[in-house]
């Protein structure tokens, strides 16, 4: 009954996870690493016994707590269901939590484990490990008083009671103080952001305003991993200020399981070719930055500046000039080609052929050279507009509209009607 339940609580998002793999991507960039993979058992168990997992940063009281209270489930195991529960959950949570750095291809038997990140099942071994921690504590506070008692037998109950209620506090004062010193600083960063948005948040509010009302085109003001990151509206970057005002964007990396999350990731600012692409027409930078590609000023407000690529917008007309194939498992690598090599500012443009069996390991056709203008020319006349396409086989016709929507806008090959 208990675990019909989880799983039926749990159906919102497992049923969308094994359902929708084919439209969900990869994390390409995170492949390999423990943020993936998992830590592996030695690291996983190392932070457990040395106090890192649950007293980071003060004296282990908890890890302690925790230590007692497995010790005496585990005594208890024949006699209390409630403790067999608590072990067989963190020694699950513990297996999982190693993941592929510790069992390798083992952990392909996993329903979708290929879209888990392994090291997130650390929330269920510390959730557990505190669960440990508690009963461990619990044995503690009633056994403390009886001892005393029967060390010393002139002491009145009360005494006994006291003393244990002063240990209890000391004990459990480096913790008390390390979440309060916390709190005070959350407080103060959270007085300071809200004074930010009240300022420099408005002067960037009236740039979003002329976004807003003439759209056309997507907007770009950095990424995590370049100048982005030091943008800011007091201590949040300018590209999650864009997400949390609605805008749509480009540059806020890796946050979803969107298709175009991995090509997203090899966005180069400084090729004009990858803003078409994308279908970028607005550039928010600093005061004083030069924009890294030709755009044109449209209005400074404080700190931030707008500027707009012309002629760059959602629309766009091309010609195809040959297919790559891809699947959500290497769509981002198979992009980095066509990001690099200018397909986009010779007008050219590929369809994709999309589906669990397109390893996408044949070459690309070859693309104009930029520097040949006359070339570009020739190559756009001889070939006829038409609409990127998408080979899948979906099993639900909606999903083909959502993954060619998906797909579309990155490869922004809309023009004439389809022949």
């Amino acid at each position: 009954m208990l675990l019909g339940g989880s799983l039926l609580a749990a159906a919102w998002v497992i049923v969308p996870l094994l359902d929708e793999r084919p439209w969900s991507a990869i994390n390409e960039p995170l492949q390999g690493t423990g943020l993936v993979n998992g830590c592996g058992a030695r690291q996983v168990l190392y932070w457990l016994a040395s106090g890192q997992l649950l007293d980071h940063g003060r004296l282990p009281v908890v890890t302690v707590f925790m230590a007692l209270g497995l010790g005496l489930a585990w005594l208890a195991w024949s006699s209390d269901a409630n403790a067999r529960a608590l072990l067989v959950a963190l020694g699950v949570c513990l297996l999982l939590s190693f993941g592929r750095t510790t069992f390798g291809s083992l952990v392909d038997v996993v329903p979708g484990s290929a879209d888990i990140f392994f090291r997130r099942f650390m929330m269920g071994v510390q959730l557990a490990a505190l669960l440990f921690a508690g009963r461990g504590a619990a044995w503690v506070a009633a056994g403390c008083p009886r001892l005393l008692e029967a060390r010393a037998r002139h002491w009145r109950r009360g005494f006994s009671n006291a003393a244990a209620l002063f240990a209890a506090v000391a004990v459990l004062a480096p913790a008390w103080l390390q979440l309060g010193a916390y709190d005070h600083h959350d407080g103060a960063a959270i007085a300071a952001q809200r004074r930010a948005d009240a300022a420099e948040g408005a002067e960037l509010d009236r740039l979003l305003a002329v976004i807003k009302c003439d759209g056309a085109g997507r907007t770009y003001a950095g990424m995590p991993s370049n100048w982005g990151q030091s943008f800011t509206v007091g201590a949040v970057p300018v590209f999650k200020y864009l997400e949390s005002q609605d805008i749509d964007e480009v540059g806020y990396t890796l946050r979803t399981a969107s298709l175009m999350t991995d090509p997203e990731y090899y966005f180069d600012d400084r090729d004009l070719s990858d803003y078409r692409l994308f279908g970028i027409r607005y550039l928010l930078l600093p005061a004083g930055k030069k924009p890294p590609v030709p755009a044109r000023l449209v209005m400074r407000s404080g700190p931030y500046v707008l500027w707009t690529i012309d002629g760059d917008s959602y629309v766009q007309v091309g010609h195809i000039v040959g297919e790559v194939a891809a699947n959500r498992t290497n769509v981002g690598t198979r992009s980095i080609q066509l990001l690099h090599f200018g397909f986009g500012a010779a007008g050219a443009y590929l369809s994709v052929k999309w589906g669990p069996g397109s390893r996408g390991y044949g070459r690309l056709p070859p693309v104009p050279r930029r520097s040949s203008a006359a070339r570009q020319a020739r190559s756009a006349r001889s070939a006829a507009s038409a609409l990127t396409s998408i080979t899948a086989r979906p099993r639900r016709r909606w999903r083909c509209a959502v993954a060619e929507w998906q797909c579309s806008a990155f490869l922004m090959t809309l023009g004439g009607p389809q022949p």
